[in-house]
């Protein structure tokens, strides 16, 4: 058993980077090092879905970056039945350096600081990209997007909860549809979250990321 505590920076697009705090602990227990949280609201925990046809609508994969299967695991999850297992493949082609899935839907975050999910890498050192799509403030999607970039340590396949900060995110606009961006983060205005697994500093090849319980807290 172990907690580590990194500093770095980080939905569907690519790049930026931030400050974070990753804590890594035993499966299925509560991190020691975990922040206690004073508010939680929920964004996925997987147990809703009938079957890893229905799972793979929500949480489907976008017309750019490699390979990816999303499926449900009975196996590798923080809590209740199921987490995600995302199978990922990635190459050296243009595009393809990283796998991707997404899911749109509309969360409001209020009251929230931080976003937190469960995450077992593969011990591959693959970069992890999670990102957050708000809404404009007549509720369109301009893919207003901010970044968060997670590097878990090459070896290092020990499950942890990853706690976001929302300063943490980095504002990126070079995918936005308008100008009209949000000069600040908006947790009332969540309405997609995607994952990104790779880039092209890393190694390409295959592997599995596994998820679990996503949600905005308040920590102090």
């Amino acid at each position: 058993m172990y907690d580590v505590v990194v500093r770095v920076l980080i939905v569907c697009s690519l790049l930026g980077v931030a400050s974070f705090t990753a804590v890594a602990s035993p499966a299925r227990r509560k991190p020691a090092g975990a922040a206690a949280a004073a508010k939680t609201v929920g964004i996925e925990d997987f147990e809703h879905y009938a079957n890893d046809q229905e799972l793979a609508k929500i949480w489907y994969r976008p017309p750019h970056g490699g390979g990816a299967v999303q499926t449900l695991d009975v196996k590798e999850h923080a809590s209740g039945k199921y987490g995600l297992r995302f199978a990922y493949s990635t190459s050296k082609e243009e595009g393809k350096q990283y796998a991707a899935i997404c899911r749109v839907s509309k969360w409001d975050l209020s009251g929230t600081n931080a976003a937190r999910f469960w995450l077992k890498p593969d011990g591959s050192g693959r970069k992890l990209m999670f990102q957050f799509n708000i809404a404009n403030e007549q509720g369109k999607n301009i893919h207003d997007l901010w970044d968060f970039e997670y590097f878990p340590k090459k070896g290092d396949s020990a499950p942890r909860l990853v706690t976001v900060p929302y300063a943490a995110l980095v504002h990126d606009v070079k995918y936005a549809d308008s100008p009209n961006t949000s000069p600040v983060f908006r947790p009332e205005a969540v309405i997609e979250v995607a994952l990104y697994i790779g880039s092209r500093k890393d190694e390409p090849g295959d592997g599995v990321y596994y998820f679990d319980d996503f949600a905005g807290v308040q920590v102090r």
